[in-house]
């Protein structure tokens, strides 16, 4: 065995704490008045890796869920975590697995330095939680109704065979790609009375020109 371990033949267990690198086999047996049986392993003893860290953290919303952390790329366990500069309320910062969970109150955004270590040394990386506010019940319900009003203008399509869809007298502000209508949002003023028949070429004619609400989207 590797020097400074031992083999329990009561429980089975090897155990100790190894001061050599160093690969063997061993041969257990077990055996009563019935037979016996055997099995060779095979037991490494490796060096200890120092850890390292790479990645971001991610991005969180102000009274959203949220977890994140680096990614350790290598490090031999046990690792502790430890972290520098303040955190946003609501959220803590996890020492044994370097996690920063929470549901964080306030809008953030400042740097922060992780370091994760172990007996073979540690490693740093300064990185950047952001917590943006949270989208206004208004936006929402804006951007719902245009998405709405849209839909209604584009389902309203009569000829297909003419490869005619709904379009809006400023079409500047709207884009065809993959058969899908994209609308700027800054159209929304007066959207539903300030629609034309326009003929699309970008439609194939063997395409299927019925649109539904899925197919189309603010830009």
């Amino acid at each position: 065995l590797p020097k400074g371990t031992k083999f329990n033949a009561k429980t089975l267990k090897f155990s100790g704490k190894p001061s050599e690198i160093k690969t063997c086999k061993v041969k257990i047996t077990a055996l009563n008045s019935a037979g016996k049986a055997a099995k060779t392993l095979k037991l490494t003893v490796v060096k200890q890796l120092k850890p390292k860290l790479t990645g971001s953290l991610a991005s969180g919303v102000v009274n959203k869920s949220y977890s994140s952390s680096l990614k350790l790329s290598a490090g031999t366990a046990p690792i502790t975590w430890i972290i520098s500069g303040k955190l946003p309320r609501g959220i803590k910062f996890n020492t044994k697995t370097g996690k920063i969970t929470g549901r964080p109150s306030q809008v953030w955004n400042r740097n922060i330095k992780i370091t994760a270590s172990n007996k073979a040394g540690k490693a740093s990386k300064t990185v950047r939680l952001k917590i943006t506010a949270a989208a206004s019940n208004n936006n929402k319900t804006a951007k719902s109704k245009i998405n709405t009003a849209a839909a209604k203008a584009v389902n309203s399509v009569k000829a297909i065979q003419a490869q005619q869809v709904t379009f809006l007298k400023n079409n500047d502000d709207i884009k065809i790609n993959a058969n899908k209508i994209f609308i700027a949002s800054e159209l929304a003023v007066n959207f539903v009375s300030e629609i034309e028949l326009f003929t699309l070429q970008d439609f194939d004619s063997d395409s299927d020109s019925n649109i539904n609400a899925d197919d189309c989207r603010i830009l």
